[in-house]
């Protein structure tokens, strides 16, 4: 377990720094591919875009979601929307969901093969994906 790591004399969570890296690792790539694939630069930068924030809004909502006990304790009660969407947790297969679903519908919006690009982009997120995993041991929080 390394929670954090030093680099150039400053301390900086492990998780932070491995997220950091999947998630540029995986627009670049993504990029590249999706330009092989003869689509617009700026329709790439939308669909990627749309596929950031679906990843980081489906793993907010599943991991709020899927923790009943978190949502509504028996003795306290029901916590307020605002504490559980700065203080709940991430569930990866929120972000396949919601990454996927929001590249889905971007490429559609944009006129581009929906199939094509989500064979383009669906495996360089899981590559993402593997990569923040690897931050997530490092932190300690999934062991």
């Amino acid at each position: 377990m390394l929670p954090t790591l030093h680099l150039f004399g400053a301390s900086v969570p492990s998780y932070f720094v491995t997220l950091l890296l999947a998630a540029t690792l995986s627009l670049v790539l993504g990029f590249v591919l999706l330009r092989r694939m003869g689509i617009h630069p700026a329709r790439i930068i939308l669909i990627l875009a749309a596929c950031t924030a679906g990843s980081f809004v489906g793993a907010r909502v599943l991991g709020i979601v899927s923790d009943v006990y978190y949502i509504y304790h028996p003795i306290r009660g029901p916590l307020p929307v605002g504490y559980l969407l700065r203080h709940g947790g991430l569930s990866l297969y929120g972000a396949l969901l919601g990454g996927t679903a929001s590249v889905a519908l971007a490429a559609a919006a944009l006129g581009a093969p929906v199939l094509m690009t989500l064979d383009r982009v669906v495996p360089v997120g899981y590559l993402g994906f593997g990569i923040g995993r690897a931050g997530c041991l490092m932190a300690g929080c999934c062991w």
